[in-house]
């Protein structure tokens, strides 16, 4: 981001993951996770995230949650159902990490991670994306039972 500060820069990532939900209740427990990471600290402490959000809207309409980055603000446009969290479980000098407990009811989880550096230092983010899976393992012999997992994606930018 621009500033007018000779001596360092802001930098700001955003991560966005779409969910749809192809069986069961929205109410069941189907855990993802976003976790924005910065190969550099944050140089004077000054660095943020997009703070944990609960949904009062309905599960078709997106609000607002925004973000200051040091001198300028930011915001994001998740789309969750109404009562359902998203919960921000870390927030440091070189990174973020979010967590919904029950995927089901969000459709598009959004985050934003920014960091004040050393002019001319560019950081390298690597951006994390995890999404439930599951699985049927024959159990005991007796019965079909179901077994969650977890699918990653990273990116580096």
């Amino acid at each position: 981001m621009a500033d007018s500060d000779p001596y360092y820069d802001y930098y700001l990532v955003y991560g966005s993951s779409d969910y749809s939900r192809s069986a069961g209740s929205a109410s069941l427990s189907a855990p993802a996770y976003q976790q924005l990471n910065s190969n550099r600290a944050a140089s004077g402490n000054v660095f943020g995230s997009t703070k944990s959000y609960t949904s009062n809207s309905s599960c078709s309409s997106s609000f607002q949650v925004g973000v200051s980055a040091g001198p300028f603000s930011a915001s994001v446009t998740p789309t969750v159902c109404s009562g359902y969290t998203v919960s921000r479980y870390y927030n440091g000098a070189s990174g973020a990490g979010w967590h919904a407990a029950k995927v089901g009811g969000v459709s598009d989880m959004q985050s934003t991670f920014y960091q004040k550096v050393p002019q001319g230092t560019a950081p390298i983010f690597t951006v994390n994306f995890y999404r439930p899976t599951y699985q049927h393992a024959w159990y005991a012999n007796l019965y079909w039972k179901e077994t969650a997992g977890s699918t990653k994606w990273t990116a580096i930018l």
